[in-house]
């Protein structure tokens, strides 16, 4: 099972922690203060609907394998649902790039233990 990252944005944890300072200070139950943090977490998101982008509509598209205009709006509204919170790749390194496109890889291990090696020498040497 792969592991995602989550981005839950700014103005959704303003929201949900103003409707948490607001009913704990009140002396409410917790599934009462629950209720209200995820209602303003929601509310907040009707407000400040998440549009995607020209690009990842286009890596939406390029994964509907369907007919039809209908079913390409279906597709895309459940598939952005479920992507727009997702976390954004990490950006490899140029040198990480040029590593890993050396081919066999435990060659490239190798490399990188020798490179990693060699740093912490010159590091301690100092």
């Amino acid at each position: 099972m792969s592991y995602k990252r989550y981005v839950v944005p700014e103005g959704m944890k303003q929201a949900a922690e103003e409707a948490e300072e607001e009913y704990l200070c009140d002396g409410q139950s917790r599934d009462v203060c629950r209720k209200v943090i995820l209602k303003a977490a929601l509310r907040w998101q009707a407000e400040n609907p998440i549009v995607p982008t020209p690009e990842q509509l286009k890596d939406l598209w390029a994964d509907y394998r369907g007919d039809g205009w209908k079913a390409v709006c279906e597709y895309s509204a459940v598939e952005w649902q479920r992507r727009m919170y997702l976390a954004p790749e990490p950006e490899v390194s140029e040198g990480i790039k040029d590593l890993l496109s050396g081919g066999n890889l435990d060659k490239l291990i190798i490399e990188a233990e020798s490179r990693g090696f060699l740093r912490g020498q010159k590091a301690g040497a100092k």
